[in-house]
């Protein structure tokens, strides 16, 4: 089976991409997905972080992610310590979500992943494919998705890959500058040309 990894910035449209392919058919892993699961109510990692950073629950028993974020958010050993303590738990789930889908014949999946580099996730990946928007078009995008002040935006974009890096290292690049609609041409290119190589 192939795997092609999905990667860019915070409000760049990465969903958006997936849920395309999905409606088409195509599974996807979202990393952010498994994640969630993880920190669920009763979820493997829940117990974990709460040890490690304090309050961060809601009412519900799941997972405050803005209460975590305001903790570790700006604080560069914080974030090293989160992501030691999920990486491992989220890649392992990966793994078994590919094995299942392998096993149930699937000859292609997307596995959407924002900090596909971070993890190392490039390495199971057949190809991956770079998401782009201007970062001006990303702020805005992540602001009327989240609430999050403009500040705290920029504050999460400036840690996340360069867009030279991710041109770099990526072997596709899907424009999603003015939305879904003016890519699909580009969508359904690489539709196409995945289904003639599996």
């Amino acid at each position: 089976m192939i795997c092609v990894g999905v990667t860019g910035v915070m409000g760049v449209g990465k969903s958006t991409v997936a849920g395309w392919y999905a409606r088409r058919g195509i599974p996807v892993i979202s990393a952010d997905a498994v994640y969630a699961d993880l920190t669920a109510d009763g979820g493997d990692l829940l117990g974990v972080l709460e040890g490690a950073f304090g309050s961060i629950l809601s009412p519900d028993g799941s997972l405050d992610r803005k209460a975590l974020s305001a903790v570790v958010f700006g604080d560069a050993g914080k974030r090293q310590q989160l992501e030691a303590l999920t990486w491992p738990a989220i890649i392992a789930q990966i793994h078994a979500r590919l094995q299942d889908l392998c096993g149930e014949g699937h000859a292609w999946c997307l596995l959407e992943a924002p900090r596909l580099f971070a993890a190392d996730l490039q390495l199971i990946c057949d190809e991956v494919w770079w998401v782009f928007a201007p970062r001006a078009v990303c702020i805005a995008r992540a602001t009327a998705r989240t609430g999050l002040p403009r500040d705290d935006i920029e504050r999460r974009l400036a840690v996340q890959p360069t867009d030279a890096f991710l041109a770099a290292n990526c072997h596709r690049q899907i424009d999603l500058t003015h939305g879904v609609e003016s890519a699909n041409p580009q969508l359904w290119a690489q539709y196409v040309r995945m289904r003639g190589a599996v």
